[in-house]
């Protein structure tokens, strides 16, 4: 029993990790403080400790921090002080008809801050996570009750605490690895990669023609295999709460990721998956020289009435094709 509810908790861990794919944080951690010891999760009374069945929404955020690469401190964006949500995905979560839906955000969407055309992933810079969130909630009209929030260097380090990411490679990909400033070549087809590899993954999308929407496909990708890594075998998620509990910025409740996680590890023959993404066309804006997503209410709109009756996105937009 005890390690059986010890992996609920760390489930969260998965949970959250799949989905932070890639970068700012709200505020730098206290590296001198002593992080708490999580709550032994064996102490936790599910009959005592309950919380609503009703569906809910998530922001999961990765955020551009250099901090802890090798680009820390060098001036370039993401080390001075300026950061963005590198990339961004709305979740719903359905605890009843133990459903999950993915939407990404795509980071070019058009807003307005101050008057002028910006980028939503700018709203970072401005407000940290509680900013992205504000600006998600007014773009789509719901209430997002918790946040998730990674930087690239927490990234690489939950992948690694979880023991790697399954995934399947497309195509043949190289990128700078912004760790240790070395070239990533990662070949096609099905396999594990460990942190390093799994960012540089994330973070690929030049070498499509669909840029952003390809990336957006390989970090939902991510997202999705980890968190059912995390329910197939709970009995290797232990040892990964205490990385999850200090790596990860995260307004959610201990009690709540136990008590969540707990059920849909219990019913994993039901869980389910949907996700998809928000429009992404867009094009050169004249008055701020930036290419934009354009923003369409009333698609967006359509799109989050269909995941709140537990539908498919895709059903109102999808995404251009992969590649």
């Amino acid at each position: 029993m005890k390690k059986k509810l010890a992996a609920l908790l760390t489930l969260a861990c998965a949970f959250v990790l799949a989905l932070a794919l890639a970068g700012c944080q709200n505020k730098a951690p206290d590296e001198t403080a002593v992080a708490p010891e999580p709550e032994p999760v064996d102490t936790v009374d599910r009959a005592a400790t309950t919380f609503p069945m009703k569906p809910f929404y998530c922001l999961i955020v990765g955020n551009d921090s250099r901090d802890g690469t090798k680009d820390e401190g060098k001036g370039k964006h993401g080390s001075d002080g300026h950061q963005r949500s590198d990339t961004m995905m709305l979740m719903r979560v359905a605890p009843k008809d133990h459903l999950i839906t993915i939407v990404s955000i795509a980071r070019d969407t058009w807003t307005v801050m101050d008057g002028q055309n910006k980028k939503v992933n700018m709203w970072y810079d401005r407000g940290g996570i509680e900013g992205s969130v504000a600006k998600v909630e007014e773009l789509t009209g719901v209430n997002i009750k918790y946040y998730f929030d990674v930087s690239f260097s927490e990234f690489t380090k939950l992948v690694d605490a979880l023991g790697g990411v399954d995934v399947d490679v497309p195509v043949e990909m190289s990128f700078r690895n912004v760790m240790d400033g070395k070239t990533i070549t990662l070949q096609p087809g099905a396999q594990t990669l460990n942190g390093d590899e799994a960012l540089v993954f994330a973070r690929v999308r030049k070498i499509f023609v669909n840029m952003d929407s390809s990336r957006q496909y390989d970090d939902r990708q991510i997202v999705q295999s980890l968190m059912q890594k995390a329910i197939d075998n709970p009995e290797q998620l232990a040892q990964y709460t205490g990385d999850f509990m200090n790596i990860v910025h995260t307004n959610m409740p201990d009690e709540a990721l136990v008590f969540y996680l707990s059920d849909f590890i219990e019913h994993s023959d039901d869980v389910k998956f949907l996700s998809g993404s928000f429009p992404i066309e867009g094009d050169i804006d004249p008055e701020s020289g930036w290419w934009l997503a354009w923003y369409d209410a009333d698609t967006w709109k359509a799109i989050v009435d269909v995941i709140d009756k537990g539908g498919d996105p895709n059903e109102v937009y999808s995404p251009p094709a992969y590649g």
